[in-house]
């Protein structure tokens, strides 16, 4: 109740960045199905622009931080610090 409450209310400032930013997004959207419907990237991308890369990974808004969720986030999370750069990759995998 007073996250949706909060929600509704929340005005982000614009910001500028100029570095990479990831977004892992839990694949299991089941927890805000009955309140809320969020674009892929939850508004961010407005704010990040190409500096956005988004990756859905297993599991639900808690459990994919948890096992056995977590090491798939884990690899994915490695795949991108191996990288170095995470620009211009925008799509959701």
């Amino acid at each position: 109740m007073h996250f949706s409450k909060a929600a509704k209310r929340w005005q982000a400032q614009p910001s500028t960045v100029d570095f990479p930013v990831v977004l892992f997004r839990a694949a299991n959207q089941d927890m805000w199905a009955k309140e809320f419907k969020f674009a892929a990237d939850y508004g961010w991308r407005r704010y990040l622009a190409n500096w956005l890369s988004i990756v859905s990974v297993a599991g639900g808004h808690i459990s994919h931080i948890k096992a056995p969720h977590v090491s798939g986030l884990a690899r994915e999370a490695h795949r991108f610090l191996a990288r170095g750069s995470l620009a211009g990759n925008t799509a959701v995998s």
